[in-house]
């Protein structure tokens, strides 16, 4: 009460910081994305001496600790911060607000570049906290891609049972606003598949890819990248259940949009000669 008095911004910044982990919380998130931060916070964060004051005013009251470059709280104080707000208008915006921050600033490209992986790993924790304060009603499509980034995420780390549910949650929370036959849709639910094979799961992850490359041709068209991409997946799994005869034909298909659509010399046209050769191998025709 004192603080909102003397220094509104550090109010503020606390009831942020209280829907994220209780891990340390890099302050570069706030100063790195002034314009997503409600006022006096945005201007405080822009100058950094006067966000030095700002965190400074929440150490002097012991309500965060500050540990280099990140904030601390403790999540008694988050509990407390966030059960001030419950039922007062503002609530639904201060997560709004976070869900906005921690998108903006993550990589949204994870798989095989190793260079976003620190950040995301330092900022896992908050992303599973704050997606997890959402019931799915607040920013859902944010936090679909957040919960999907996770994933994708915790797969390149070899952490495939712990992606899973990531990846199922936001396939359902994807469909639940976008409707069964969005591409995006189709994507999440690619991820939910490749999680499942990488888990031995085969023969469960088969009718997911079918499912998303079914909704990948009638709304993409039967000549879209996303379709090779779903073709491949399908290829892979059906290689995997010893269907390797029934896999080649859809993975020279993919090849063929691929080389068509970005040209020889792209990278997933490599990807798709790799997955043909494989299936030749597979087939006795090295």
């Amino acid at each position: 009460d004192r603080l909102k008095v003397t220094a509104p911004a550090a109010v503020q910044l606390l009831e942020l910081c209280a829907w994220l982990a209780p891990e340390p919380i890099p302050l570069d998130l706030f100063t790195g994305h002034c314009d997503l931060l409600p006022e006096p916070l945005a201007a405080s964060a822009g100058d950094p001496v006067v966000f030095g004051d700002t965190v400074g005013a929440l150490v002097d009251y012991s309500l965060a600790r500050r540990t280099g470059d990140s904030l601390v709280i403790h999540r008694l104080v988050q509990d407390v911060t966030r059960g001030r707000r419950v039922g007062q208008p503002a609530e639904p915006d201060l997560l709004n607000s976070v869900l906005s921050l921690l998108r903006s600033d993550l990589p949204a490209v994870v798989w095989a570049t190793p260079e976003s992986w620190p950040r995301w790993r330092a900022l896992l924790p908050s992303v599973l906290a704050a997606t997890g304060h959402n019931a799915g009603t607040v920013e859902g499509l944010t936090t679909a891609r957040l919960l999907s980034g996770a994933g994708t995420y915790l797969e390149s780390q070899g952490r495939y049972a712990r992606a899973l549910p990531l990846h199922q949650q936001a396939q359902r929370i994807d469909e639940s606003i976008l409707g069964p036959d969005d591409p995006l849709v189709a994507s999440d639910l690619n991820g939910v598949g490749a999680t499942l094979f990488s888990l031995g799961r085969a023969a469960e992850a088969l009718p997911i890819h079918q499912r998303a490359l079914g909704i990948d041709e009638a709304a993409l068209g039967l000549d879209d990248p996303a379709v090779a991409t779903d073709l491949n997946y399908v290829g892979r799994t059906l290689s995997d259940l010893g269907r390797v005869g029934e896999s080649l034909p859809l993975q020279e298909r993919a090849l063929g949009i691929d080389e068509a659509a970005l040209g020889l010399d792209h990278r997933a046209v490599a990807t798709d000669l790799n997955y043909v050769g494989e299936t030749l191998s597979d087939l006795g025709r090295a």
